[in-house]
Parts: C-alpha cells; sequence; structure tokens
C-alpha cells in the first residue's frame, strides 16, 4: 500500500541546487532542466524522494527482509571525503594554489663559523595572539588516495623540484616511523629577544647558514613529498630528521633565531640613533647665542620690519615623521633575511598542511602519546597538548618577527621596522601578497590563521579525549 504524499512534501529541486543550497527553478513545469543547470550545462537530476514515515520492523527469523533498509556500521570513503574537504576550508588552502607561487630561493653562499647561534635557555611563555589558507587538504597517514579528481596535490605546489642539484644529506628511514620515537624539548627553545648589537658580517654569518639548513630541508621536502606524513615531521625515524633534529624542533629553533638576529638588528640601529641624536643635541647647545639685550623704550615702539624672525630648524633635527622611516638594510642582509623568512612559511604551509590532514582521523584514530616531551621542564604526554604549545610558540614568534620587519598591521614601541618601504613592498610580493602593503593578506598572514585553527582542533580533541 503507497503513501500519497502531500504536494509540499514532494522534492522539485534537482540535485546540483540542493548540493549547493540555491533554490531550483524552471521556465516550465514540464521542463527537462531548470534555469541554473541550463546556463551551466550540467545535468539536472531531480531529487529522490526519501520514504516516510518510521521504518517496518525486521521480519521475523529466517526469512529475508523485502522493503526495510538495514543500517551498517560500514565505513563510507565518500562521507570522510565530504567531511575531509569541508575541514580543508575550515583549516585553510595548504597547497597554497590561492597565492603567488614563491621564487626558488637559491641559498647565499657565504663562509659562516662552525658556530651557530646558542640556544638561549627556557623563559616564561608570553600571551599570545592569532592566523588561514581556503583549499582542500590530502590524506596521509591511513594511505588513503588523495582526491586527485579535486585537483588536490600531497605537498604545497611552490617546493622546488626534487632534480636541483644541490642535494643535501639526509637520514633514510629504516623502519616504520613511530610516535615513541619523539625526543622533544619545547622548554629550551624559547627566550627573550636580544638586545646586544651584532656587527653586519657577524649578522649575514649567522644569516647564511640559517639560510643552507632551510634550503636543506626544502630539498628533502622536495624529494619524498610522496612519502610525507604528520608522523615524518614530528618523529625521529623520517627523512627529514636532519643533523640529529626532527622538522618541528628545527622549525621552532629557527623561527627563533631569525628573531634573535632580527631584534639585535633593530637594537644596533637603535644604538646608532642615539649617538645620532647625542652629538646633534651637543651641536646645537654650543650654537647657542644669547639674544640682545632690550631697552625700556623699545617696549613701547612698534617692531621692526624683519626684527621678529621665525627661528630656523638645524639640519641634524628631524620631525617623528622622518624619524620613523626606516633606513634600508644593506643589499646582502635583506636578501638573506628574505629568502629564510619566505623558506620558513613555505615549511610551516607543509607542517599545517600535514597536521590538518592527521587531524581529520582524530575521531576514529587518535593520536598515540608521545613520550619524552617536555615544556620548561614539565613532562607532558598528551599529544594534543603538546601541539597547544608548538601552536602558540610559532605564533608569537612569527608576529614578533611581522613587527620586527614592520610588516605587520603595527609597529613595536611605536617604531618603524627594519625595512624600508621598498624593502616591504619587495618581501610582500614574494610572499604572495598584492603590490603594496596590503596587511593580512599575504601567506605569513595566512599561516598564522592556520595556526589558530589549529590550535582549536588540539582543543577540541584534548577536550573530547
Amino acid at each position: 500500500m503507497g503513501v500519497n504524499l502531500h504536494p509540499s512534501q514532494k522534492r522539485s529541486s534537482c540535485e546540483a541546487c540542493r548540493k549547493h543550497k540555491l533554490r531550483c527553478k524552471r521556465e516550465e513545469s514540464d521542463a527537462g532542466r531548470c534555469v541554473r543547470c541550463s546556463r551551466l550545462n550540467l545535468e539536472c537530476v531531480l531529487g529522490q524522494q526519501k520514504k516516510v514515515g518510521r521504518p517496518r520492523r525486521p521480519p521475523a527469523d529466517g526469512t529475508q527482509p523485502s522493503d526495510t533498509t538495514t543500517s551498517t556500521a560500514t565505513f563510507d570513503a565518500s562521507e570522510e571525503s565530504s567531511s575531509l574537504f569541508s575541514f580543508g576550508h575550515a583549516f585553510g588552502n595548504m597547497d597554497g594554489s590561492s597565492f603567488a607561487a614563491a621564487p626558488n630561493l637559491t641559498p647565499f653562499f657565504y663562509q659562516s663559523p662552525s658556530s651557530g647561534l646558542a640556544t638561549s635557555t627556557a623563559a616564561n611563555m608570553s600571551a599570545l595572539v592569532d592566523f588561514s589558507y581556503e583549499g582542500s587538504l590530502p590524506w596521509d597517514a591511513l594511505n588513503i588516495p588523495s582526491f586527485e579528481d579535486a585537483s588536490m596535490g600531497s605537498t604545497p605546489s611552490h617546493w622546488p623540484s626534487s632534480s636541483d642539484s644541490h642535494s643535501p644529506p639526509t637520514s633514510t628511514p629504516t623502519s616504520s616511523s613511530s610516535m615513541d620515537e619523539c625526543r622533544i624539548d619545547f622548554g629550551n627553545m624559547y627566550s627573550a629577544p636580544s638586545d646586544k648589537p651584532i656587527d653586519p658580517l657577524e649578522a649575514m654569518a649567522f644569516l647564511s647558514k640559517m639560510n643552507l639548513d632551510l634550503h636543506a630541508r626544502t630539498l628533502a621536502i622536495a624529494r619524498n613529498k610522496d612519502e610525507l606524513n604528520f608522523i615524518s615531521i614530528v618523529c625521529n625515524d623520517s627523512p627529514l630528521y636532519i643533523d640529529n633534529t626532527t622538522m618541528v624542533q628545527f622549525m621552532i629553533c629557527a623561527t627563533q633565531d631569525l628573531v634573535q638576529i632580527l631584534s639585535r638588528l633593530r637594537h644596533t640601529r637603535r644604538t646608532t640613533e642615539r649617538k645620532t641624536c647625542s652629538v646633534g643635541s651637543f651641536g646645537l647647545l654650543s650654537s647657542f647665542s644669547p639674544p640682545e639685550a632690550v631697552s625700556p623704550s623699545s617696549l613701547w615702539l612698534s617692531p621692526r620690519p624683519g626684527s621678529m624672525k621665525t627661528p630656523s630648524t638645524p639640519g641634524h633635527i628631524q620631525t617623528k615623521s622622518q624619524q620613523n622611516e626606516s633606513e634600508p638594510l644593506s643589499p646582502p642582509i635583506y636578501f638573506l633575511i628574505a629568502s629564510v623568512f619566505v623558506q620558513l612559511i613555505s615549511a610551516y604551509e607543509t607542517v599545517l598542511y600535514h597536521t590538518a590532514a592527521r587531524m581529520i582521523c582524530q575521531p576514529i584514530r587518535p593520536l598515540p602519546e608521545m613520550k619524552d616531551i617536555r615544556v620548561g621542564g614539565l613532562l607532558l604526554k598528551d599529544s594534543c597538548s603538546m601541539g597547544i604549545v608548538f601552536t602558540e610558540l610559532v605564533t608569537s614568534l612569527l608576529e614578533r618577527s611581522e613587527r620586527m620587519l614592520g610588516i605587520d598591521s603595527t609597529t613595536m614601541n611605536g617604531d618603524a621596522g627594519l625595512l624600508s618601504v621598498d624593502q616591504k613592498e619587495s618581501l610582500w610580493r614574494e610572499l604572495g601578497g598584492c603590490r603594496g602593503i596590503s596587511v593580512g593578506k599575504a601567506r605569513s598572514s595566512s599561516v598564522r590563521i592556520g595556526l589558530e585553527n589549529a590550535k582549536r582542533a588540539f582543543l577540541e580533541a584534548s577536550m573530547a579525549c
């Protein structure tokens, strides 16, 4: 016995309009395709009407069900693909397709000293701020094929090709990676910026070493982009484990070293400006002459033309707007800073790309406990807590580096950044931003938004446990 449906319960929209939640209109009631499908030349299929009412009871044992549909607990790949796609929009475009591709940066070869920047001792972590990407993500840990039909790659497209002639030594994995092999101490990776001045040659040496190390990691990612996943980023037994350092450890240390160098460069500039101002003040006092004596009778007389002169401003006294204008850095130091910063942003895009893909599996396959993870001497066994600490720490370091460079919406203590206007525009174009300093529209701002979304995902996963 069939069930008569009320006309208001019948589906008249096609599948394409229902999928995009749009109103389905037809010029005529018996038209084969709706207006939208006709305009876009799409196949117009009417929505299938589900059965109305409560399903019938299952038949007695020994008989086969006829009309009823039994629910199964099987894994639906289409469901997972749709959830992955929606999570990709929330987490961000990790493949960098919506932004301009970064240039292939070649290292600046400079004879640097063997000793790098000394890792500073642990300090209290400061309050931190925020972080997007718009796109889709691949699957990583469960070996589920990527969605090639949706134009999704396995790694960001702006990494250089694996055919590069410079091949840094990498460690080849000998066995399957495991979360138990991670040895990370975030407490020794954070310190306050240094106020010690730095010599330009010393800054070039440190930046050159950082640039070469980042270039080695970039080539390792390009060569092993098909095998990379979340485990290979945080564990020792992976192609990205170079010089006894995991990818996560290296990224945090490199970002902190960059902040230290930028802080010392700013302190050097401030020291030079103070010396210039002190010399200018001494010259102003030495050129001071007392006013001429005024007779009582001259007070009742009108001033002679030209007697009231406006004091001239000496050439060494600068207005506030002139003081805030940034002097350009030397070209070698600027190009090294730009190369290091762009490669750091690209590496963080890869880390967020695989982190987002792994967090998709969190409800089905929770992250296992990680051993020997310490933050300021406190042992952490919860992987989600480690992810929260990582996102907060990296967000703070990136924001401080942007403020010191002067590419953020605000500057520290009202001072201008290290870069001049032309250097800011050049760096902004390399980061994928439009012409001119348009804050918040380049890849660096998108990485910070992606880190904030990752922190939110780690918090939700931690509360669900």
